[in-house]
């Protein structure tokens, strides 16, 4: 989806908002004497549906484990698709309905999503014009809540109407996990680096230029960049570039819903000598197991969550309380659906007999501060960051990525 299209859909979804009249969330307060309802939008149709679905498995579990209450207040959770089946991903329209629903719901203390940086691009507007708290469990794109490297013309602020910030995210963000990159490929003794990356900021287009830029201050010389698949040349084409640009690394800056792994396999069958390099949406096995194993064994991945081996306790805890409950362990990125909603819950229970305050409960959550979890101690900046920076390396081997115990990043 271009940048274009989801600023029409933004502004044509913010605008029937402030058309719906007594209807609209418009005070700040939710009414006495009824229960805080905390939404939930996530894309159960697709590739990220598995992944979608421990999320919301997590938020549910954290939410149990505080007996659906805060202090005097009961919670009440509805979880949305902000998918389609037609489209097979999270899908615009559904997203900007999510958000409407949830704006115009006079018992929302907080909105959890969305997983896609695109989809929160829409929703978040929405949700700021009425002042509404907003904790994504992923959306890394840099531009949401600040400029610089990797942002967009008139980002973060467009996404703010209101000029106040009701946005934060408990993963890390793609300056984070580019400079992770950066410094995996020191690691690996890359030389020069040549960056394939989708056609939008929102997915891998942001978290290129933060690599790339992160790369050349470390010493990596740059040689290229160009899109891979919808926009981009043919993938022999960009074999025959890489092949003339000399790079002895590649950057592959593209989210696993685009199944990059046929390139990825074409690149080194071509290209034997050059390491692979992939993000975090990549740590997934259903990723992983479309490799070939010459490709495999070339290629290097990060990811913000550690290997069950290396986890604290409370990583631990986490993925044994949630294979209790739901039969199964967690997908790499579900702790981060459980952290989303334990800092919602944290500060609900912060902002006090304000509990039910919209603008208090903002305010407390981004004061947050040494906030433990399975993810590690965080606590959240001014911006609505995660202080959580440390990645993990990971390699894959029979199909499966496991940890590469000579890489741990902090950014």
């Amino acid at each position: 989806m271009s940048t274009a299209l989801a600023g029409c859909i933004v502004l044509a979804a913010v605008a029937l908002l402030a058309g719906c009249g007594s209807s609209s969330s418009n005070t700040d307060t939710v009414p006495a004497g009824t229960t805080l309802t905390i939404y939930s939008s996530l894309p159960f149709n697709g590739p990220q549906r598995q992944q979608a679905l421990d999320v919301r498995d997590a938020e549910l579990l954290a939410l149990r484990q505080n007996h659906d209450r805060v202090g005097k207040y009961t919670i009440r959770y509805i979880s949305l698709d902000d998918s389609t089946a037609k489209k097979g991903g999270w899908e615009p329209d559904a997203t900007s309905a999510n958000a409407r629903t949830a704006a115009q719901d006079k018992t929302t203390i907080a909105y959890l999503g969305d997983l896609d940086s695109g989809a929160t691009a829409i929703s978040l507007p929405v949700l700021n014009a009425v002042g509404t708290l907003q904790v994504s469990p992923a959306s890394p794109t840099v531009g949401l809540t600040q400029g610089g490297v990797g942002a967009d013309k008139g980002e973060p602020d467009k996404y703010y109407p209101t000029a106040t910030r009701t946005f934060g995210r408990v993963m890390p963000n793609d300056t984070a996990q580019g400079t992770a990159l950066a410094q995996y490929m020191v690691d690996k003794r890359c030389t020069e680096l040549y960056v394939l990356h989708d056609i939008e900021l929102y997915d891998g287009g942001g978290l290129a230029q933060v690599a790339a830029a992160q790369a050349s201050a470390d010493g990596i010389e740059p040689v290229g960049d160009a899109v891979l698949g919808l926009g981009g040349p043919k993938v022999p084409k960009l074999i025959s570039q890489i092949k003339s640009s000399g790079a002895d690394c590649v950057l592959f800056s593209v989210v696993a819903a685009d199944h990059p792994a046929p390139a990825m396999n074409a690149v080194h069958d071509a290209l034997p000598n050059v390491k692979l390099f992939g993000p975090s949406q990549l740590v997934n096995e259903r990723f992983t197991s479309s490799l070939e194993p010459d490709t495999q064994a070339v290629t290097f991945l990060i990811s913000p969550v550690a290997p069950p081996s290396e986890q604290s306790p409370e990583g631990r805890r986490f993925a044994a309380q949630f294979a209790a409950a739901n039969g199964h362990a967690p997908a790499p990125d579900a702790v981060f659906g459980y952290v989303a909603m334990n800092a919602v819950l944290q500060a609900i229970a912060d902002a006090g007999s304000k509990g039910a305050d919209r603008r208090a409960v903002i305010k407390a959550f981004l004061k947050l501060r040494n906030q433990h979890s399975p993810a590690g101690t965080y606590s959240v900046d001014r911006r609505g960051d995660t202080t959580l920076n440390t990645f993990a390396g990971y390699q894959i081997r029979g199909g499966r990525p496991v940890a590469d115990p000579e890489f741990v990043s902090a950014s």
